[in-house]
């Protein structure tokens, strides 16, 4: 039997352990289960026969885990750094580096707020050249007349 578990999430107190080759097999991991929750500091151990994974709350340290784990036959994976990185903090990281080579490409002349505006008119100025100009959809061009009005109504209120 393949018990290959993957740590695909972990913080203080808690980790999941997904093993791919148990999904459906509800005996199998509930074994499996009963296996990780008889180590002292494992306050539970809940498992999903349906996705094949196994959160365990604990009060141990998470090496102790894995090698308890790993002591009843089931090899464990941990995630690589890349592989469990926030999207939260990837992708503004990401923008922030596209951001940093633009202007280090012009000279400092250029941002992304201003490379994205200057090609957003231009791709609507070859629509218009080529023929393809079609009016916006009713709810965007609303959209813009309430930001515009909105945007007055805010510098005619901070001017009193």
């Amino acid at each position: 039997m393949d018990t290959q578990a993957h740590i695909v999430h972990q913080c203080e107190g808690r980790v999941r352990f997904k093993f791919p080759s148990l999904k459906g097999k509800k005996e199998v991991i509930e074994y499996v289960r009963s296996q990780l929750s008889d180590l002292d500091g494992v306050t539970t151990a809940e498992a999903n026969h349906v996705t094949g994974s196994i959160i365990v709350k604990h009060a141990t340290d998470l090496d102790r885990i894995i090698s308890h784990a790993q002591d009843r036959g089931f090899s464990v994976v941990r995630a690589t750094s890349n592989g469990n990185k926030d999207i939260a903090k990837t992708v503004p990281d990401t923008v922030g580096l596209v951001n940093t080579a633009i202007k280090k490409l012009s000279g400092g002349d250029l941002d992304l707020p201003r490379t994205s505006m200057a090609t957003l008119i231009l791709s609507g100025l070859i629509e218009i050249a080529v023929g393809k100009m079609v009016s916006p959809p009713w709810y965007v061009a609303f959209w813009y007349a309430y930001e515009i009005y909105n945007k007055n109504l805010v510098n005619k209120v901070s001017a009193n």
